[in-house]
This record gives structure tokens, C-alpha cells and sequence, in this order.
């Protein structure tokens, strides 16, 4: 979990820069249709593991992944024999209006170290958030594209140093 904030965090700073040189780019004369290539994202929900109060309730980050992996993907309880002879897997989940519901979240049980089950929201705080729809790399580092067309007559030599300096800031 600890790899997935980082993660979470790195392309949050980089999407915020790429916000920060579009909006400098924008205001640079020459410059006309700069883009941020930065994903927008799809809503997610974060779940915020205040880990003393984990550690106090005897729950580990591992169960809560488990238990909202479970809840939202489900698990495949047993298989069902259909007439024509073909099984199907049963699966188990959050009906979706729970799912859709941040506030009813909270109450997903998660087990303890001993076997008690204990709301999510006794050892976690849950927020709904946005994540990126894809991620682009360039040599192993995760990159975003700004970009931006040269208004009619402006040469690049023109606006280069402009440029320069906004992405060295």
C-alpha cells in the first residue's frame, strides 16, 4: 500500500506541473493551443489507513486491501450448475449501491488478528479521488506532454527562451 501512495502522490506532482507549465505556456505571446497531456483520471475511492489505530485493533493493511478488494471485485463463493450442464461462477460483492455509497463504505467489516470483525472506519478513512486513466514513460520515468502551436508568424527562436524558462522553474 505504501508503493501505491507513493505512486499516487508522484503522479499527482507531476500532473500539478503539467498544470503549472500549460497555464505559463498559455500566457506566453507566440503560443496558441497548448495541451496538457496530463490524465485527467477516473474517480477512485482512497482508503487512508490511520496505522495506530490499525495496530491498536490488532488489523493489518493486508486485511483491509482484502476485505475492499473483496467487497468491490468480489470472490468466487462456489459454482452453479446450469441445466444445460455448465457451471458459473457465484460471486460475492457489495451490491453496487453500497459500493456508490462513500459513506456506507465505512461499515465494510474487517477482520482482526483474533477473528473480530470491526468497521473500516474504526482504523481508516475512506475519500473518493482521481487517478490517472494512463500513465506514459519515457526510459523507465513516467513523463507528460505539454504542447503548444507557434501563433501564425511567430518563429520558434522567438518564444524558445520563454519556453525554456518556464520548464526550468
Amino acid at each position: 500500500l505504501q508503493a501505491f501512495f507513493e505512486f499516487q502522490t508522484q503522479v499527482a506532482r507531476l500532473a500539478g506541473l503539467a498544470t503549472r507549465v500549460q497555464a505559463e505556456l498559455n500566457a506566453t505571446p507566440g503560443l496558441i493551443n497548448v495541451t496538457n497531456g496530463a490524465p485527467i483520471g477516473q474517480p477512485q475511492l482512497r482508503v487512508d489507513i490511520d496505522q495506530q489505530r490499525a495496530a491498536q485493533h490488532g488489523v493489518s493493511a493486508a486485511s483491509i486491501a482484502l476485505a475492499v478488494r473483496t467487497a468491490f471485485a468480489g470472490v468466487i463463493a462456489t459454482k452453479y450448475q446450469l441445466p444445460d450442464g455448465t457451471l458459473q461462477d457465484v460471486r460475492l460483492q457489495l451490491n453496487s449501491e453500497v459500493r456508490g455509497d462513500i459513506a456506507r463504505l465505512g461499515d465494510l467489516p474487517v477482520q482482526t488478528v483474533t477473528g473480530q470483525l470491526i468497521p473500516l472506519r474504526q482504523v481508516a478513512t475512506v475519500n473518493e479521488s482521481r487517478g490517472p486513466t494512463q500513465i506514459n514513460h519515457n526510459d523507465r520515468h513516467r513523463v507528460v506532454t505539454v504542447s503548444a502551436n507557434l501563433e501564425s508568424g511567430q518563429s520558434l527562436g522567438g518564444v524558445q527562451a520563454d519556453v525554456d524558462r518556464i520548464i526550468a522553474e
